[in-house]
């Protein structure tokens, strides 16, 4: 190949390469309102049911892969980056300035994903060099506190070096959740199992007589661990959750190596997250997010090669959209998608493609 037309192949590879967006946090605000965040620095805001969308991009941070994003109207947002130097910054004036609230730099952190209840930050991350996972929590005064350390509800055994091989994975900003004012869940994996924490923030005076070298505030409690059944496989276990109604739980993975294969990609828990069942007829693949509505009769999942619905509380799944994308979410009236591209529907489509199908299904 001549060394010009190389250089021009180059090039545009780069041009190509830099262009490419994949957005994996989204925010529902309400029908009309949305944030989405993504790579480059790249964060989108509609205001009218995703008909147009406005692009903002953080000055000084075009770089930064936005993982997750949380919005609790048209100005206040924040925003959270994984990869070298994760950060997390607000906005209280619809995206024209950002503060940096945190910030990591330390070799092999990696923040994966955050939730947000009544002003308060909750981020999950890990480390290769230090314990992990590990929580952030930002209070209503964006005081930081970082915690590392994990107890047992026996209060008699610390993980610490017991969990240094789990980790997150960042796909779609799911794998945390409040469920009350200091109680939360998360899906952290190894290279063999995937794992369901009830934890509690702890203030650790129990476990002073255990370690006293550990300051008190570092702790936090772990009510009990349950597995919800993933396979073992290349990149493969849990990627994304979603809350229900009545104390539900749904969690789907896979292997995002293995994106076609729906063996085990789908469980729920009816008690929450204390045992599993999986769902009885799989989504088609690897999905990376799950999102519940309502009252739990309609769930959507989607990944890389496509996306799902539920018509019985995660019970069994059957084929929606054959585009796939790495996060999905409802408002009252649609449905949201964001992958390389951004999906918005009217929940009517959903309504009617089920009782298209189910029509389909009797008539045979």
């Amino acid at each position: 190949m001549k060394p010009l037309l190389f250089s021009i192949l180059l090039l545009l590879t780069s041009i190509l390469s830099s262009s490419a967006q994949s957005y994996r946090g989204l925010s529902i605000v309400n029908d009309n309102m949305a944030w989405l965040s993504g790579m480059h620095g790249t964060i989108l805001k509609t205001a009218d049911g995703g008909k147009s969308w406005d692009t903002i991009r953080p000055a000084g941070f075009s770089k930064k892969d936005f993982r997750d994003i949380h919005a609790w109207d048209k100005k206040h947002a924040v925003v959270m980056s994984s990869g070298d130097t994760g950060v997390v910054l607000e906005t209280y004036d619809a995206g024209q300035t950002w503060k940096l609230i945190y910030s990591d730099s330390a070799e092999g952190s990696f923040l994966d994903a955050m939730d947000v209840k009544d002003n308060r930050i909750l981020i999950v991350g890990d480390f290769t060099a230090r314990y992990t996972p590990y929580v952030v929590l930002l209070d209503q005064k964006r005081r930081i506190t970082q915690y590392s350390h994990f107890a047992y509800a026996t209060h008699t055994d610390l993980l610490n070096g017991k969990n240094d091989s789990l980790t997150f994975f960042a796909a779609s900003g799911s794998n945390v959740k409040w469920t009350g004012k200091n109680q939360f869940v998360m899906i952290p994996v190894n290279s063999r199992h995937s794992f369901f924490y009830k934890c509690s923030f702890s203030s650790g005076r129990h476990l002073r007589k255990i370690e006293p070298s550990l300051e008190h505030k570092k702790f936090i409690n772990i009510q009990y661990i349950s597995e919800p059944g993933f396979i073992t496989q290349k990149a493969g276990g849990a990627y994304g959750m979603c809350m229900g109604v009545d104390n539900t739980v749904y969690v789907v993975g896979g292997s995002f190596y293995h994106r076609d294969s729906g063996r085990l990609a789908s469980f729920y828990s009816i008690n929450g997250g204390k045992t599993w069942a999986p769902a009885e007829s799989m989504p088609g693949g690897y999905r990376s997010g799950i999102a519940a509505y309502k009252t739990n009769k309609y769930l959507i999942c989607t990944g890389t090669g496509g996306t799902d619905i539920s018509t019985d509380s995660g019970k069994n799944w059957s084929p929606f959209l054959k585009e796939g994308y790495h996060v999905c979410a409802f408002s009252d009236k649609r449905i949201w998608l964001a992958g390389k591209t951004v999906k918005v529907m009217d929940l009517e489509d959903l309504i009617l493609h089920t009782n298209k199908r189910s029509t389909s299904a009797t008539t045979k």
